[in-house]
């Protein structure tokens, strides 16, 4: 290999180490749900094959005084959510028909708070673009999911 070759690529691996080190942190990273969640009336790309609807369990202009019932389900979905750390999938998929898509009801219209699919858990941002996370234990996350949804759907 001639010197102008060598000096290029030992170039090309020094600027191209950082970049490296930042993508293998950006998909390291770990979030907590309440840091990605973003509440919002959003339209799910997939085709889902069960739903879970959770009440928000505080006053609303139908019901300012609701039974402590009600939030059951609220706070039970949540702590799941919340029980979780989440990373980024490094790799690219699209959205798979036949998951479970989380609803919250507050008020007259259920607005989607996540989708569940493959062992990844979809959230929408406030531009309406879906990213999937993986949760620290999917297959704890899946089985209390299934419980839930034997509960409460």
């Amino acid at each position: 290999m001639s010197r102008k070759r060598r000096l290029l690529l030992a170039a090309l691996v020094l600027a191209a180490a950082p970049l490296a080190g930042f993508l293998f942190g950006y998909f390291r990273e770990e979030y907590a749900f309440d840091d990605i969640w973003t509440p919002g009336p959003f339209t799910l790309p997939a085709q889902d094959k069960r739903e879970l609807y959770i009440i928000y369990p505080g006053p609303t202009w139908d019901d300012p005084d609701p039974p402590p019932s009600r939030s059951q389900s609220y706070h039970a979905v949540l702590n799941l959510l919340r029980s979780q750390k989440y990373r980024k999938s490094l790799l690219p998929s699209p959205m798979e028909d036949g998951g479970t898509v989380i609803y919250l009801h507050q008020g007259c219209t259920p607005s989607i708070v996540a989708y569940w699919s493959g062992g990844k858990l979809w959230l929408a941002d406030e531009n309406e673009v879906w990213t999937a996370y993986i949760p620290s234990n999917p297959g704890k996350f899946r089985e209390e999911l299934e419980t839930l949804l034997k509960r409460y759907g």
